[in-house]
């Protein structure tokens, strides 16, 4: 099969948690891409754990195979995979590879017990990371992917861990509805979304002579800029073409989201001139910080949303459980004490398992496995 065809089965199954569908799709990729074609663009919420199997068992190892050979052409001259893994796995092979295994331990745990997460307490797990990590803004979460070569599904792979581990930790604890009602009543503020803005700003570098403490030629570069993209340039490529910074290409000179009272706060300048515009407008007039002009372009305005315990009662009870969980040394020493781990790969025979998590995506929340006691 084809990459694309690898490719397509794996669209597919991400998006449909169907074992019917990725069957099919293996032996006859073409009809799934045309099916693709008729299938509205996917939500995010999927049936993650039995998509996770079926592409542990099926997909990855074909993907694996397929991939290119390099991982960049440096100069011309290919930089293999292998060398980048090989640096990889010798920086922080075995302590992934302990936590590769302790997540293992963790769901055999939660099948056995009867504990693995459902769909739904998947969504909510994912509403959380969204609010706590990007502040619910969906470009925030892909420049977080870009940035760091990371994977998405990578990063549900551990969210279905992390939720297993709680629902672990967490048994014998007495949820009811008054506890929760109560305990919301308690951190009401806390579940409140304020106001907030995203925007885009662009440093432009100094040109020409300094005249009383500032640039008069880059004001007028910022003028061009600003005319630049009101006829039609892409912010981003214009940040990339005239910015001052180069590694603020990358994030697209994102700012935000950022509440628009903090932000009036700390530079009313910046708020007064985003004020008036309307989503993917570019303020006229650059903004001067300090001795640099800037160009802005609002992005996007949030508004407010109050408390709603019904709406967010799946994180008021993630947040309630977080309280009241087995401490992670004894949960971690008792996975460890009936479990029986015989390494297959000789670089690490005869190792013995530290019980040390280490995110693979780096993320920390309330209740997760923490890298450091």
């Amino acid at each position: 099969m084809t990459r694309a065809g690898w490719q397509a089965v794996l669209r597919a199954a991400l998006a449909r948690g169907d074992r019917a569908l990725l069957r099919a799709g293996l032996d006859d990729p073409a009809a799934l891409e045309a099916w693709l074609a008729s299938v509205p663009r996917p939500a995010r919420r999927r049936r993650w754990p039995a998509v996770l199997a079926l592409l542990a068992l099926l997909v990855l190892p074909a993907l694996s195979q397929d991939s290119p050979a390099a991982l960049a052409l440096v100069n011309g001259q290919p930089l293999s995979q292998s060398s980048y893994l090989g640096w990889l796995e010798q920086r922080r092979g075995a302590e992934l590879a302990d936590a590769a295994v302790l997540g293992e331990l963790v769901r055999q745990a939660a099948a056995r017990a009867g504990l693995s997460p459902t769909a739904g307490e998947l969504d909510g797990a994912w509403d959380r990371i969204l609010q706590q990590q990007f502040r619910y803004s969906e470009t925030r979460y892909q420049q977080w992917l870009r940035a760091g070569g990371r994977s998405e599904a990578v990063l549900r792979e551990e969210i279905a861990v992390q939720v297993a581990q709680m629902k672990l930790r967490g048994r014998g604890v007495s949820v009811t509805e008054a506890a929760l009602q109560a305990y919301f009543q308690e951190h009401q503020a806390a579940y409140e979304q304020p106001a907030s803005l995203e925007y885009r700003q662009l440093v432009v570098p100094p040109t020409g002579a300094k005249v009383d403490g500032l640039w008069p030629a880059s004001r007028t570069k910022a003028l061009e800029i600003i005319a630049a993209v009101r006829d039609g340039l892409a912010f981003e490529a214009a940040l990339a073409r005239f910015g001052e910074d180069p590694t603020a290409a990358a994030s697209g000179g994102l700012v935000g989201p950022v509440p628009t009272a903090q932000l009036a706060a700390q530079s009313a300048v910046v708020s007064a001139a985003l004020e008036p515009l309307v989503e993917g407008q570019v303020a006229p007039e650059p903004v001067l910080l300090g001795d640099r002009y800037q160009v802005l372009q609002l992005v996007r305005r949030t508004p407010a949303q109050p408390a709603d315990y019904q709406r967010q009662r799946a994180l008021v009870e993630a947040d309630y459980l977080t309280t009241r969980l087995q401490p992670q040394e004894q949960f971690v020493a008792q996975l460890l004490a009936g479990a029986t781990v015989q390494w297959q790969s000789p670089r690490y025979a005869g190792r013995t398992l530290s019980g040390r998590w280490v995110s693979p995506n780096g993320l920390t929340l309330p209740g997760w496995l923490r890298e450091r006691l």
